[in-house]
């Protein structure tokens, strides 16, 4: 290499994450160290941008958050299902808990409101399929279905 090339520092870049107010990742980026003090906290788009360690960040950025401090992975909503099947008698019950409380709730796609408490009872008096999806940023979406036989 010739002395003044480009070499190992000069290859060098900084990570960059953009963010809305929640954690959500919009886009990422790299750029070099000494442009990075020029970024605005606040880019045209009105998302905050972050610098981070260097990361694997995939494009599919639905999987990932930033907590403020660094980008995580996000992971399923801690809900339970105490079970999946359950007698169409209209007394046999699905018990799903732990649903946190800033959730949203959807039975077959129409949202639950007036959810009190972490807790929703299904029962059916006939057959049938109810599928339920809790939604509660950071985490994953959790989905699962009832089968009432």
């Amino acid at each position: 290499m010739i002395e003044g090339e480009l070499g190992p520092a000069a290859l060098r870049s900084v990570q960059y994450v953009e963010v809305d107010d929640t954690g959500k990742i919009h886009g990422q980026g790299t750029c070099q160290p000494e442009v990075a003090g020029l970024y605005s906290p606040i880019d045209e788009n009105n998302m905050l941008v972050w610098f981070v360690d260097q990361l694997e960040l995939s494009t599919d950025f639905d999987k990932f958050y930033y907590d403020g401090t660094e980008v995580l992975l996000r992971i399923v909503a801690p809900v339970q299902v105490s079970k999946a099947t359950i007698t169409a008698d209209d007394v046999d019950e699905a018990v799903i808990t732990g649903i946190p409380a800033s959730a949203t709730v959807e039975l077959d796609g129409a949202p639950i409101d007036g959810l009190e408490g972490d807790t929703i009872t299904i029962t059916s008096p006939m057959p049938a399929t109810y599928r339920v999806r809790v939604e509660c940023w950071p985490f994953l979406p959790f989905e699962v279905e009832i089968v009432a036989q």
